[in-house]
């Protein structure tokens, strides 16, 4: 059996990496409750799809071992854009985009999670569905971005 990995030093590099004074600044710039961070620590657990989105321009083997160098950016770079090759504006773009969906879809998936949970807990009939607050989440997300 393999090395069991320590989540709680991933978090830490995490606020080494981005110079996050604490909790509630890591849990800020993942977008979730701090909560969530205290409980990823208490668990020696994490969210990897919501963590690897938002952290593109870290390298991901010092992120879980601590080894190796902390940022990926020109490694991250010349592998997506290699310098031989002419690509576009609209590429580069394009991907960035898809980076950014992918981390907006984690967090939206996690709330989703939350309001399904709550509308369990609380029992109570609604005529909005979880769809709709979905997409009410996705709008707003989309005029932040905007600003």
């Amino acid at each position: 059996m393999g090395n069991k990995i320590n989540k709680s030093q991933i978090l830490d590099r995490l606020k080494e990496a981005y110079n996050l004074a604490g909790n509630s600044e890591l849990a800020r710039f993942l977008g979730v409750a701090p909560n969530t961070i205290t409980n990823w620590y208490k668990r020696n657990s994490i969210d990897y799809d919501l963590v690897f989105t938002k952290c593109v321009d870290i390298d991901l083997t010092w992120l879980i071992t601590g080894k190796e160098s902390k940022l990926a950016k020109e490694k991250t770079s010349s592998l997506l854009f290699p310098e031989n090759t002419k690509t576009n504006e609209t590429t580069k773009e394009l991907i960035n985009k898809i980076c950014d969906l992918s981390a907006e879809n984690a967090i939206l998936k996690k709330e989703n999670e939350e309001l399904r949970e709550l509308h369990k807990k609380t029992g109570r009939k609604t005529n909005i569905s979880i769809p709709m607050v979905a997409e009410q989440k996705i709008d707003y997300v989309k005029e932040q971005n905007k600003k």
